[in-house]
């Protein structure tokens, strides 16, 4: 019998508790068995389209022949970038990144705001014009 909150694992079919934070959507009862289905998924991808990856290795192998030192100058070039900053200046980085994305995220937040429709409050904390209730 299955209790509320119980799913059964669709690799080994035993009944397992899902983690809490993903809830209905856990198909599999442990990593083992999250594995196997990964795989199972990979050869039904395979099989469904076989000519997925072929194709595209000749373009990147050409391309690779006439750029030999890409990558390793690409590499050399990103790694010097943090060479020549100290730990502080790094971090400042970081911050200050991390501050852009905040305030991105307020100015975003503010035009939503800014949509929503004004109500309002009266001293007892209820809607002035509560447009649903008679009064």
């Amino acid at each position: 019998m299955m209790m509320a909150g119980q799913n059964r694992c669709q690799c080994c079919g035993k009944m397992f508790v899902p983690d809490r934070r993903v809830g209905a959507r856990q198909k599999a009862c442990s990593a083992a068995c999250r594995k196997i289905r990964k795989s199972e998924s990979d050869e039904r991808f395979r099989r469904k389209n076989p000519g997925y990856w072929l194709g595209r290795y000749e373009v990147v192998k050409a391309w690779r022949k006439e750029h030999p030192d890409y990558q390793r100058e690409w590499r050399r070039r990103r790694k010097g970038h943090w060479l020549k900053l100290s730990a502080g200046e790094i971090q400042a980085d970081m911050f200050a990144k991390a501050i852009d994305a905040v305030q991105k995220n307020v100015l975003v937040l503010r035009e939503i705001q800014a949509e929503m429709p004004f109500q309002p409050v009266d001293i007892s904390g209820r809607f002035a014009a509560a447009p649903c209730r008679s009064a």
